[in-house]
C-alpha cells in the first residue's frame, strides 16, 4: 500500500510544477488513432493521427489534423530508441492557418517495475518547423519533453485481455532554441483515465488531461481540459 501511496504522491507534487495564476481557461476533444506494426524482431513501426478542436467558446476557435509516422528500434525489454515525423495543419478563426513539420527522436526506459505498476520514462527531442500559412513568417521551436507513465492493471494482476486499466502520466515541456518569439511557451500535460484490453492487439482509451501553458513573454497561465479519445491497434509480432 505504501508503494501505491508514493506513487500517488509522486504524481501529485509533478503536477504542481509551474503552477501559477490561471488567466483563461479552455475545453478541447482529442480524438486519435494509433497503429503499431512489427517489422521483424528489433524493428517497429507506428503512427498516430487524429482530429483535435474546440468545446467550448474562445476568442480563437481552432481545428488541428495531425499524422506522425515513426519507427523503434529495441533490442531488449528495458528501453529502446524511437525517431519519426510529425505533420500538423491547424485552422484557425481568428489568427492565421498553420502547417507544422516535427521531426523528433526519442529515448524509453521501462523502469521500474513495482508490482502491477510499471514506470516507462519518456524523453524525446522535437524541432517545429511551422509556416504560417497567408504570412511571410515562419517559426521554428527546438524542444525538449519528458513523460512519466504507467499503466495499473484494475481487474487482473497483469495486462491480459478484458482488462480495465488506469492510465497515468505526467509530461514536461521546455523550449531548448527558438527563431520566433511569438512560440515561445512552455507547458506541462497530466493525464488520468481507463483504458480497456479487448484482445492482445486492440485497446481503447479514455482519458482527461489538464495541459496548462505558460506564455513566457506574457507571463501568463492557460488550462486546456482536454478529453481524450483514442483506439490502439498491433499487427504483427508483438
Amino acid at each position: 500500500m505504501c508503494r501505491w501511496h508514493f506513487l500517488l504522491g509522486f504524481f501529485f507534487i509533478f503536477s504542481q510544477i509551474s503552477r501559477g495564476q490561471s488567466t483563461n481557461s479552455t475545453a478541447q476533444s482529442w480524438n486519435e488513432y494509433q497503429h503499431f506494426n512489427r517489422i521483424n524482431g528489433n524493428w517497429q513501426f507506428f503512427n498516430d493521427a487524429g482530429i483535435r478542436f474546440n468545446l467550448s467558446n474562445e476568442s480563437n476557435q481552432f481545428f488541428r489534423l495531425h499524422t506522425r509516422p515513426s519507427v523503434e528500434f529495441k533490442t531488449q525489454v528495458l528501453y529502446s530508441f524511437r525517431g519519426g515525423l510529425g505533420f500538423f495543419f491547424t485552422e484557425n478563426s481568428a489568427v492565421n492557418n498553420s502547417f507544422e513539420i516535427r521531426p523528433w527522436q526519442g529515448f524509453r526506459l521501462n523502469w521500474p517495475n513495482i508490482n502491477r505498476v510499471r514506470i516507462v520514462h519518456y524523453t524525446r527531442l522535437e524541432q517545429r518547423l511551422v509556416n504560417i500559412i497567408g504570412s511571410t513568417e515562419n517559426a521554428f521551436t527546438f524542444k525538449f519533453r519528458y513523460k512519466l507513465q504507467t499503466k495499473i492493471p484494475l481487474n487482473n494482476s497483469a495486462m491480459l485481455p478484458g482488462t480495465y486499466y488506469a492510465k497515468i502520466s505526467a509530461e514536461l515541456f521546455a523550449d531548448i532554441a527558438l527563431i520566433n518569439d511569438a512560440v515561445n511557451n512552455d507547458r506541462n500535460r497530466f493525464e488520468l483515465g481507463l483504458g480497456y484490453l479487448f484482445k492482445r492487439d486492440l485497446e481503447l482509451q479514455l482519458i482527461y488531461l489538464l495541459q496548462r501553458n505558460r506564455n513566457n513573454l506574457e507571463g501568463q497561465i492557460e488550462n486546456d481540459n482536454v478529453i481524450r479519445l483514442a483506439l490502439i491497434q498491433r499487427f504483427g509480432r508483438n
